[in-house]
């Protein structure tokens, strides 16, 4: 019986990590942004500045479109490839992620020239705290 009560808690405990896994992100240049933290992260690539983060608060219904545009980019970027992921090799990285609850995560990649049609940076770029930050000076080539 003491066995049990002693696993019964670590179970307990392990089933509630894995309950909300579900994020989208992406890489966009200098820029990056993951829901799990709501973080945006921009390099600067300056001396006395590296970077700089600013957390993005969302509603559960921003959450939630954030996820649909995730899933909505791959499924457009993907688009002709029938079973198989782009893999993105630039030296301007634009990728798109998006992991759902059961662990499985897709990706895809916009190039330069495509940026204006993803949907989950859009959204992001659009809010006001991201549109005040400075610009980057990191080189891409």
């Amino acid at each position: 019986m003491r066995i049990i009560l002693v696993f019964f808690p670590l179970l307990l405990s392990s089933c509630s990590l894995t309950g909300n896994t579900e994020f989208a992100s992406f890489r966009v240049g200098s820029d990056s942004f993951d829901s799990r933290k709501g973080v945006f992260k921009r390099s600067l690539c300056l001396e006395n500045q590296e970077n700089i983060e600013v957390v993005l608060p969302f509603t559960k219904n921003e959450r939630e479109q954030l996820f649909r545009l995730a899933k909505q980019d791959i499924r457009d970027g993907n688009a002709g490839l029938i079973d198989l992921e782009k893999i993105c090799v630039s030296s301007y990285p634009y990728e798109i992620k998006y992991g759902d609850s059961k662990g499985e995560i897709n990706t895809t990649c916009f190039s330069p020239l495509q940026d204006d049609e993803a949907q989950l940076s859009n959204f992001v770029y659009a809010i006001e705290a991201v549109q005040n930050l400075p610009k980057s000076n990191c080189r891409f080539y």
